[in-house]
């Protein structure tokens, strides 16, 4: 085998030869170049696209490797510096560029194209070696280590950044029909079935979609998660395993900001942001800007100057990063998309929410934030006076403040990262 050329000939049988063209693979001589003096470990980590999808898996791995296992990463530049001050393999992926505009429908042609050029660079790089892992970790949303995991005869554990576990395509069909999600995101799902074809993968079941693992775990603590879906089998709410990123990201931050513990703060998210109206910025912006609160908005670099060109007051804040789970510990009221991670930090920092959902799980978390008394739902009117009204009930309601004690500490004692070492232990073993 020629080692700059991996072709489709050597995908596992499920994947049929398709019209993708790609501008960048990842070829044997560059994996096998990178960090080859090392030995391999017996755990590998297949990474998800997104930062987002990492944050809450952090802790798990600190604790992974506190406890002495030896893991690889194997995932895209943005991710790998997330790991690199540890001591461990990390083989780089191509970046994969996104077209936010498509929305749900653009994450999955960059999940194909991620497939078609990895997974046979992986297969040929251990085989080179003569080598498996004992365990395969990776993203819901990343179909190439089932793939590789089933063809290589590997335990696969699977990471599901919210509380699908176990049979997603019923999961779906109940959310959509309980209101909680919106029915475009399962259209899209339909449409991404035809994306798959269209690049070579024949889809047979679900599976094929929102992969399943031998085993699956969640970062939703089990006494929310078993509210929305209660899974059968090998399925774990295994709760958050928080890690602070600020020294990984090393981005400058005025720490002046946060003296006193009156801040609004506003983050919608880092997926998708281009696919959020920036009216909705604009009327949060309008909303405090009569108001002597102060206010910290994060946002992408695009919101942010078209924030800043608006010539905001004193007390209205814009910035592409925040050390989030800082600003958290000095926040009064969160105004949040409800991305399970964000949410997650949110009620482990004990910090009532303003939920502004966007896509898919967000709008059970939303709906769960109001069922939990934990903050409330902004719906179909965004407008500023909305925003503004919805804020004051929630921080004049005593009993949102209660409910945000009472779960703070429910997820402060939840066993969370010695669970996923348990699991990854059992499945080694």
């Amino acid at each position: 085998m020629n080692s700059s050329t991996l072709s489709r000939d050597h995908l596992p049988k499920q994947i049929e030869s398709g019209s993708l063209t790609t501008t960048t693979t990842v070829s044997l001589d560059s994996l096998m170049s990178q960090k080859s003096s090392k030995p391999l470990a017996e755990i590998v980590y297949l990474s998800a696209l997104y930062p987002s999808h990492v944050y809450p898996m952090l802790g798990y791995f600190s604790e992974l490797e506190a406890q002495g296992f030896k893991f690889d990463v194997y995932g895209p530049k943005n991710i790998l510096k997330l790991f690199s001050q540890d001591d461990r393999n990390l083989f780089e992926f191509p970046e994969l560029e996104v077209n936010e505009t498509e929305g749900t429908l653009g994450v999955f042609k960059i999940t194909c194209r991620g497939l078609l050029q990895t997974l046979p660079a992986i297969e040929a790089m251990w085989n080179e070696r003569k080598w498996k892992p004992k365990v395969i970790i990776a993203d819901f949303a990343v179909t190439y280590p089932l793939y590789l995991a089933r063809k290589l005869g590997i335990p696969l554990l699977v990471y599901f950044p919210f509380y699908f576990t176990g049979d997603p395509e019923r999961l779906i069909f109940n959310a959509v029909e309980k209101g909680m999600m919106w029915m475009p995101d399962f259209k899209a799902m339909e449409m991404w079935s035809q994306v798959l074809m269209e690049y070579g993968v024949l889809i047979k079941n679900s599976e094929q979609i929102l992969i399943k693992g031998d085993v699956n775990f969640s970062s939703m603590p089990a006494f929310i998660g078993d509210r929305v879906w209660s899974p059968k089998g090998d399925n774990f709410y295994a709760g958050p395993g928080f890690r602070d990123v600020t020294a990984i990201d090393k981005t400058d931050f005025d720490d002046s900001l946060l003296e006193g513990d009156d801040i609004i703060f506003v983050s919608l998210g880092t997926h998708f942001l281009n696919s959020l109206s920036p009216v909705i910025y604009e009327n949060i912006a309008e909303a405090f800007s009569c108001t002597s609160e102060k206010v910290i908005i994060t946002a992408s670099k695009e919101i942010v100057e078209r924030l800043e060109r608006k010539k905001l007051p004193k007390n209205i804040h814009v910035m592409t990063w925040v050390p989030q789970l800082k600003v958290l510990q000095h926040t009064k009221l969160f105004v949040t998309h409800a991305g399970t991670g964000g949410w997650l930090e949110g009620i482990a920092a004990g910090v009532p929410m303003l939920c502004v959902p966007n896509y898919c799980e967000q709008f059970i978390n939303a709906q769960m934030t109001e069922k939990l008394n934990l903050g409330k739902w902004l719906r179909k009117d965004r407008s500023p006076q909305a925003i503004r009204k919805l804020a004051e009930e929630i921080l004049a309601d005593e009993r949102i403040k209660r409910s945000c004690l009472i779960y703070q500490k429910l997820i402060d004692k939840n066993d969370a990262r010695q669970k996923f070492v348990d699991i990854v232990k059992s499945m080694i073993n």
